[in-house]
């Protein structure tokens, strides 16, 4: 039992924590993890029932019969170290603490229940109660790689890089194919200011797990760091294709300065909109500064700007060859096609990112959604849609000024505010802009008739 249950935990729990330990850094400033990694439901052993072996069928001649002996009773210790674990897993530290505690009373050499009690203690937050509990457990057991590693991954939160690394290494003399321990030796490296070991350390656990994005993505911005830009963007594309938002938003960046790879915005913006597509803030914020040149004051030159709608217009068309069953002659956009067959829960991400690809057909079907909404399936003033106008309109693109001008004019989904919805409409010369600025013009401030923020129930969708 107690064998099966450190298995467990060798193979799920310090994975995890190794894992998320990583200290967060681009390639002009590390930054060290500041909170203890986070550890899952699976990062703490867990109890198993033993297997029980069917009946062998009956033969016609009896057999003889032999002695049963009896099942030894359970020590009282793995009792408590069973019943330990199980509060573990329900989340109950204090109670899991008590019970691997009176474990460690009765069999103070008890391996298994000196590393749960490192988890739990871990858990709560006593990390120097649990690096008390994993070296114990070495005292008891010196061959016990993952105490090293649980107490590595206990130095790299506290940053005492020199321990951690003596940890790793000791891990790694017992074990040396654990690819968690080269890829966390590759993090106390960095943070030793070894960054030629930190490769080192990452390309050994690569050779080890070829599809290690962590790896890739790590090891491609320290390659960044050393100026080898080339080699840095072959890591990011590993790790971008695994799905990294990171990595997309760095291979996107590559492609855009022209810098380890071909200059090409298309490519840029491409990744930029997958890295997007999962909140990188970097990645929006690229995005967000291609619409800006477009249209703010401070514009680029003519050929910049052209490239930059060149470059969102192959995005949005890309965006058709995930749907070769519908006719880009008969829609203006992916999303309007997919309204059109019936499928609004796929057409309301696709509009916005072809909204945010400058697609005016979309911005229009995203405006009549958010008035009216959709029968059953999107209800009016969606804030979704209201927070895409609200970024665009700050970008200063024509369409989404129009937009939340009226939003705030009329109190759409928002409280009225006519000062806002005036000044929205600064500078635009358009005739549909000074037709609103007119009607707004006419309308008292905050007039009481729509001064309380329209919403879904008082609207016909």
């Amino acid at each position: 039992m107690t064998r099966t249950l450190l298995t467990i935990q060798t193979c799920f729990g310090m994975m995890m924590m190794v894992m998320t330990v990583h200290p967060a850094f681009d390639a002009h400033d590390a930054l060290a993890a500041d909170e203890p990694p986070a550890i899952t439901e699976n990062a703490v052993p867990q109890a198993t029932a033993p297997s029980v072996e069917p009946p062998a069928p009956a033969s016609s001649e009896p057999e003889p019969l032999e002695p049963v002996e009896a099942q030894a009773e359970p020590h009282p210790a793995e009792t408590h170290h069973v019943l330990g674990v199980t509060r573990l897993n329900a989340g109950d530290l204090i109670g899991a603490i008590e019970e691997l505690r009176e474990a460690l009373r009765l069999q103070p050499e008890f391996a298994d229940a000196r590393m749960s009690l490192g988890i739990a203690l871990y858990q709560i937050g006593d990390l120097d109660g649990a690096i008390e509990a994993y070296q114990a457990a070495l005292r008891s057991q010196p061959s016990l790689v993952q105490a090293h590693v649980n107490l590595g991954t206990i130095h790299m939160v506290k940053r005492e890089w020199a321990s951690a690394r003596n940890e790793l290494q000791a891990a790694l003399q017992l074990e040396p194919d654990m690819v968690q321990a080269h890829y966390a030796l590759g993090i106390v490296r960095y943070g030793l200011g070894d960054r030629r070991g930190a490769i080192e350390a990452y390309r050994a656990a690569l050779e080890l797990k070829p599809d290690y994005a962590d790896a890739h993505y790590h090891l491609g911005l320290l390659l960044k760091l050393a100026n080898q830009e080339g080699e840095a963007a072959q890591e990011f594309y590993a790790a971008a294709l695994a799905g990294m938002a990171k990595a997309q938003y760095f291979l996107g960046s590559a492609h855009a300065s022209g810098r380890g790879v071909e200059r090409d915005l298309i490519v840029a913006v491409q990744w930029w909109f997958r890295a997007a597509e999962q909140r990188d803030p970097q990645a929006i914020e690229s995005l967000s500064q291609l619409r800006q040149s477009v249209f703010t004051k401070n514009k680029r030159p003519a050929g910049e700007r052209d490239a930059i709608i060149h470059a969102f217009a192959e995005f949005r068309s890309e965006l058709w060859k995930a749907y070769p069953e519908f006719d880009r002659q008969a829609s203006d956009c992916v999303g309007a096609a997919l309204i059109q067959q019936d499928r609004p829960r796929e057409a309301l991400p696709v509009l916005l990112q072809e909204a945010m690809a400058l697609s005016e057909p979309a911005q229009a079907v995203l405006e009549t959604l958010y008035e009216r909404g959709m029968e059953g399936e999107l209800a009016p003033y969606d804030e979704r849609i209201r927070e895409f106008f609200k970024m665009a309109a700050e970008e200063g693109v024509p369409r989404p000024r129009l937009v939340m001008a009226r939003v705030y004019a009329h109190g759409l989904g928002v409280q009225q505010d006519v000062k806002k919805a005036k000044a929205l409409l600064k500078g635009e010369s358009s005739e549909e802009a000074k037709a609103l600025l007119r009607e707004i013009s006419a309308l008292p401030p905050n007039q009481p008739s729509s001064g309380k923020p329209k919403s879904a129930s008082n609207a016909s969708p």
